[in-house]
């Protein structure tokens, strides 16, 4: 039995020497392009997904309908809280703490706008929406200012 036990002792000792190396992963997008091509597009359709259109005619709400358009918004919030994890991976962060801050608060909304999205509220979808917006443009404003249009 001692010899059993030894073994299962060593197994992590020798996995964690097998890890010590380069990262078990290869970004495929640079920023730039996970942002473009993940990023971007999942919030554009949590933030589309609740709204309002108001005009001479009266009100129209926007929002998901049916649990099919609900899993959608849901898991538009898993792309926006795993993007900030894919921002924060070696060969593709910015080596400087505020990356690092804005990326982990990318997370921590996206956990709370799935949150929301499961509980299928729209006014707290709305609202998270807004916080969601206000982690974007903060780093956006310092480190793609060329990506924020007025009025866009």
């Amino acid at each position: 039995m001692k010899t059993k036990r030894t073994h299962w002792l060593l197994l992590p000792i020798l996995l964690s020497g097998c890890m010590a190396g380069d990262e078990p992963y290869t970004p495929v997008a640079n920023l730039q392009e996970l942002m473009a091509t993940v990023v971007d597009p999942a919030a554009d359709f949590y933030w589309d997904a609740v709204g309002w259109i108001v005009d001479s005619t009266g009100t129209e709400e926007i929002r998901p309908r049916s649990p099919e358009e609900w899993d959608l918004v849901r898991n538009a919030a898993f792309v926006v809280a795993e993007s900030g994890n894919l921002m924060m991976m070696q060969g593709r962060a910015i080596p400087e703490e505020a990356f690092h801050t804005y990326a982990q608060a990318m997370v921590d909304i996206g956990r709370k706008a799935i949150e929301v999205a499961e509980a299928r509220d729209p006014m707290a979808v709305f609202d998270v929406g807004a916080e969601m917006y206000a982690v974007c443009t903060g780093c956006h404003a310092t480190y793609a200012l060329e990506t924020i249009r007025p009025g866009g």
